[in-house]
């Protein structure tokens, strides 16, 4: 399932691949349970997804140089760390 939304988040569908990785998330979670490896990766790869987002609507209404831009930026580049 995460293969399908690394391919549409590749292909710019950002809400297609939202919503399914929060699928693959909540089976994970009811599957396997909420603190095994593979249900805390795809809950950094759901944080990844919804960061990238932000960032691109921050960029465009507030501009590189904002606050809540940076902020942003910051925030991605940990949990891009974390992976």
């Amino acid at each position: 399932m995460n293969d399908v939304a690394d391919l549409l988040e590749d292909q710019g569908q950002l809400e297609g691949s939202e919503a399914l990785r929060r699928e693959c998330a909540e089976s994970r979670r009811t599957v396997l349970g909420e603190t095994h490896p593979d249900t805390l990766a795809t809950m950094l790869d759901e944080a990844e997804l919804l960061l990238r987002g932000c960032l691109h609507k921050r960029r465009a209404e507030l501009g590189e140089a904002h606050s809540h831009t940076q902020a942003t930026v910051e925030a991605l580049a940990e949990v891009l760390q974390d992976t």
